[in-house]
């Protein structure tokens, strides 16, 4: 799907704009959705402090870097039930979370990285768009620059035109 046919069916991109009707922020470098789940507190704690930080670290990277990264975590099947509410209270500390509108279960793993990446397509209007999961850790300043020098992740009017399962 083209970046045209995507807008058609209802993808829209949210630029900030001020007062003069130009962009207020830069616009992000990248945007990475970290994938995780319930029970994996220990590894996103972990790359807060590996790579990703938190508060004023995470916002520091956003304005200096461009590099906007968000854990990824859909919700529990019984809405509201105590996994609900320590992710609740884990992104009320944080706020480093975008809590998808879908169940978090094994076999919806492609569906939450399309809804992460249609989620962010919409809310951030980056140069690239990249997924990982909570198990890796990068070298944030040497991922930038390997993903501008040879693309290693997707622009976004290449990502919605690649066909595939999950896509």
């Amino acid at each position: 799907m083209d970046l045209a046919a995507a807008k058609q069916e209802g993808f829209t991109l949210k630029r900030s704009a001020d007062t003069n009707g130009a962009d207020s922020k830069r616009r992000p470098l990248v945007v990475i959705g970290v994938l995780t789940r319930f029970g994996r507190q220990h590894n996103r704690d972990a790359i807060r402090k590996a790579w990703m930080g938190s508060g004023a670290t995470l916002k520091k990277m956003e304005n200096e870097k461009g590099i906007v990264s968000r854990f990824v975590i859909g919700r529990s099947a019984n809405r509201g039930d105590s996994l609900d509410r320590s992710i609740d209270n884990e992104n009320r500390q944080t706020n480093d979370f975008i809590i998808l509108n879908q169940v978090e279960a094994p076999g919806e793993l492609p569906k939450k990285a399309k809804m992460f990446f249609a989620l962010a397509a919409e809310t951030w209007d980056a140069e690239f768009y990249a997924k990982l999961n909570d198990d890796v850790y990068v070298n944030i300043d040497t991922f930038a620059m390997l993903q501008v020098k040879y693309f290693f992740c997707v622009p976004m009017p290449m990502m919605m035109s690649v066909p595939g399962p999950g896509f």
